[in-house]
């Protein structure tokens, strides 16, 4: 019984470990690498948005429309 909380408690902490929280980056590439390393799928759909906001005219907020479709599901 001992032997199988003990290998319980190895197994869980270093998964507790691991569970970084992102929201303690400020926005930015940090803070992006970080939420990246957790949901691999981040990459695809940034690629998505900035190719959707390249197909905007010239000087129409392209950057605050990346931010805004990364917020979308």
């Amino acid at each position: 019984m001992k032997c199988a909380l003990l290998i319980l408690a190895l197994i869980v902490t270093p998964s507790l470990a691991c569970a970084e929280d992102c929201r303690k980056y400020p926005p930015g590439p940090s803070r992006f690498q970080c939420a990246n390393a957790k949901n691999p799928q981040l990459i695809e759909k940034r690629q998505r948005c900035v190719q959707e906001a390249n197909s905007f005219p010239a000087g129409t907020g392209k950057k605050d429309y990346v931010t805004a479709c990364m917020k979308r599901s």
